[in-house]
């Protein structure tokens, strides 16, 4: 369809391998699959041991095996065991079971779909109170949730409680302000945390329930977060908080959209952004929205990344024999938070996805521990034109008048070859004429700049290491103290 020359290819294998067709069932699992069938099959009859059955697998290590049990229950009266959810004491288990419970409950608001993104009750001003079973029965919930202790809490057990709490104010109504204070009053020191996905959630809960403190912790992070993803995140939640702003940070706030704007997104990209600005705009008063000014409308210069663009001093020009040297010791006692701070300091989000964030540019770096060594990672990031992988080499086209263009050519179409020359601008393609070209070689020279450790310190360095080998996971051993 491009009118380029392709090819058609027969492939044969010779060998001394079986070819005989293999067996489409795959083994791994086959037990979990087994079990997940066997409580799947509890859904569909009037089985009166079916809660007993189900309940030992509320807390399995398989979510899909813990899901088909808490669907188990929740094809049961709920009186058969809500009191037997209110009162259990694995922490697994207990957030399955809650979840089942509160899921028995139609939604506070018939004919509309609230979730917790919509605008909090107005607290200040009092919420009424509804039904008194759902009351109780919220109470309950809450009380059952905030008995967990949360320092023993995994990363993922943290965002089911925040998740079930919410879902608790959705079906069973909003808290009273005595269980909003309570809650705030357990939160405190919380926010943030190394983990993006448990920041998302405390933020959208910190804000439902119009914290304080909510506006000082949340754009405080907003600010340094090193990727689009998670800065559109916090954003939107911020749109509903109405307590705790200063005009400073209403300032970085909306100083924060004038340059999302500038960001690389899809069609409706743009709309979006604008109508959470535009949303946000509505909480302000007449004298803010005065002092704030063109802010408010402001729009970017041009297409931007959501890598900060604070300049940081150089430190040094490593070598791999002092970083090979550093590493001799093992990684252990790193901090994750601050080596996913540096991948946003490196500007590694701007061409590499890392746990679902990031650019596309280049590799996905997730698998890296389980393809490359550390000193491997090391030199990739110190001597990137040291080996260079097919996939992702440049190359080097001399054209007839003298022009001489560098990159990956992304795209055929006729008599025109599409070259990419940015990897921090990949929409910017340069065209040349392949009718013009006198010479096209393969570039020695990688695309990713050399350098890049360069404005990082040694702990720095091996903090980064780490969160690269980490796969995004803040609990590796890698990182306790």
């Amino acid at each position: 369809g491009r009118r380029v020359q392709s090819g058609l290819y027969r492939v044969r294998y010779r060998g001394d391998e079986s070819t005989a067709e293999a067996s489409g069932h795959q083994q791994r699992g086959a037990e979990l699959r087994k079990l997940r069938n066997e409580l799947e099959a509890l859904h569909a009859t009037d089985n009166p041991q079916a809660v007993d059955v189900a309940w030992p697998h509320l807390k399995h290590s398989d979510r899909f095996v813990r899901y088909a049990a808490r669907v188990t229950l929740e094809h049961r009266p709920v009186g058969e065991w809500q009191a037997r959810a209110l009162a259990e004491q694995d922490p697994q288990a207990s957030l399955t079971a809650l979840l089942a419970l509160v899921r028995q409950y139609p939604r506070t608001e018939r004919g509309q779909e609230p979730d917790i993104d919509t605008p909090a009750p107005n607290f200040a001003e009092g919420v009424a109170e509804g039904d008194p079973e759902r009351a109780k029965l919220r109470s309950a919930v809450l009380t059952a949730l905030q008995q967990l202790n949360w320092q023993t809490l995994t990363t993922q057990q943290k965002i089911e409680l925040l998740r079930v709490m919410g879902l608790t104010f959705l079906r069973l109504g909003p808290p009273t302000e005595g269980e909003r204070e309570e809650i705030l009053a357990a939160g405190k020191g919380l926010f943030p945390t190394p983990s993006y996905a448990l920041n998302s959630e405390l933020a959208e809960m910190l804000i439902y329930l119009q914290s304080p403190d909510a506006a000082k912790l949340v754009v405080g992070l907003l600010v340094e977060s090193p990727t689009q993803e998670e800065q559109i995140d916090l954003a939107k939640s911020l749109r509903h908080l109405r307590v705790g702003w200063t005009l400073e940070l209403r300032r970085q706030y909306f100083t924060w959209f004038a340059r999302a704007l500038g960001y690389r997104g899809g069609a409706s990209f743009n709309t979006f952004l604008t109508r959470l600005r535009d949303e946000a705009v509505a909480t302000l008063n007449d004298d803010e929205k005065v002092a704030l000014g063109e802010l408010l409308t402001q729009q970017p210069a041009g297409e931007v990344t959501a890598v900060s663009s604070t300049p940081r001093p150089f430190v040094k020009k490593w070598e791999m024999p002092e970083l090979v040297a550093a590493i001799e010791g093992g990684l252990t006692g790193r901090d994750f938070a601050r080596g996913r701070k540096m991948f946003g300091a490196a500007n590694c989000f701007a061409c590499h996805r890392f746990d679902n964030q990031g650019g596309s540019v280049g590799p996905d770096l997730t698998i890296l521990s389980g393809r490359f060594s550390p000193r491997d990672i090391l030199e990739s990031i110190v001597e990137p034109s040291k080996q260079i992988s097919d996939q992702y080499g440049s190359v080097q086209i001399i054209t007839q008048d003298g022009k001489v263009v560098v990159g990956r050519i992304v795209n055929l179409a006729g008599d025109s070859y599409q070259v990419q020359t940015n990897m921090l601008d990949p929409g910017a393609l340069v065209g040349v004429d392949r009718k013009q070209i006198e010479e096209m070689l393969p570039s020695k020279v990688s695309m990713m700049p050399a350098g890049l450790l360069d404005t990082l310190d040694r702990e720095e360095i091996l903090d980064l290491l780490a969160y690269l080998l980490s796969r995004g996971n803040p609990e590796h051993p890698m990182f306790r103290k």
